[in-house]
């Protein structure tokens, strides 16, 4: 983990990311350093809570979440999250990036935001604050924290429950007032943060990427030579994903 940029946010200022801002030659480095692209999975997705501020980036929603020093996907994407169980989403060879729009506001130019190797993932936000705690990480609990935090991914199950239905909404502390996907008092949008079920009643993973294969760039620096629809999300090899990337001109 390092110093690093910051990125600004609807409701704070990122100080704590992780390998940021590589060249698109250092991320093709990293990414051969851990074997052969044709076998790592990258699924891809259009971030809309990501608007351009000057240069750089602005995040104005909870998902992806940078802080705490790692990034994770928890109240975003919930479609896409469910198409893989928790186990195998934490396969060693799947990857997350979120890439902004591409357009006039982005330079008719699609970057990437975040590319992350699935470190960790867990089927339900209990489980994610429960290995948090368990593993020493009790900081990253408390810097995600939807409670406290406006743009915090992560749902706080109330203390002292003996029996949690972790996918029961009532189990779960209420969101600070304001925040994302809690902008009144009658907000129940963070519900589906806990609760979300798809066609079929597969559940969402809540995803956390390996610090050591996390990188975040807070201003356009690596982009998609073909730009192009996402919604509701891409699949490619790295292969393809790397094919397709090329550095940013200044």
């Amino acid at each position: 983990m390092c110093n690093s940029p910051k990125m600004e946010t609807g409701a704070a200022v990122l100080t704590d990311q992780l390998l940021n801002n590589l060249s698109i030659s250092d991320l093709r480095g990293r990414i051969a350093a851990v074997g052969s692209p044709d076998d790592h999975i990258v699924y891809g997705y259009v971030i809309a809570t990501v608007r351009p501020t000057g240069s750089g980036f602005r995040q104005t929603g909870s998902g992806p979440n940078f802080e705490g020093g790692f990034v994770t996907l928890c109240t975003c994407k919930h479609g896409m999250r469910t198409t893989r169980s928790a186990q195998q989403w934490s396969d060693q060879y799947t990857w997350i990036v979120g890439m902004t729009g591409w357009s006039a506001p982005f330079s008719k130019r699609q970057s990437l935001v975040y590319l992350m190797r699935v470190g960790e993932a867990y089927d339900s936000q209990a489980s994610l604050v429960a290995a948090l705690h368990a593993s020493g990480r009790g900081h990253v609990v408390e810097a995600k924290a939807s409670t406290g935090n406006q743009i915090g991914d992560i749902m706080v199950p109330i203390a002292g429950r003996t029996k949690l239905n972790v996918y029961d909404p009532a189990s779960y502390e209420t969101p600070v007032l304001g925040h994302a996907h809690r902008r009144n008092a009658d907000t129940t949008d963070w519900h589906e943060d806990i609760n979300y079920v798809a066609l079929g009643g597969a559940r969402p993973a809540m995803l956390v990427g390996d610090p050591e294969l996390t990188f975040v760039w807070t201003h356009p620096m690596v982009q998609r030579r073909r730009p192009g629809p996402t919604r509701p999300y891409r699949r490619w090899t790295m292969s393809e994903f790397l094919d397709d990337l090329d550095g940013v001109q200044s």
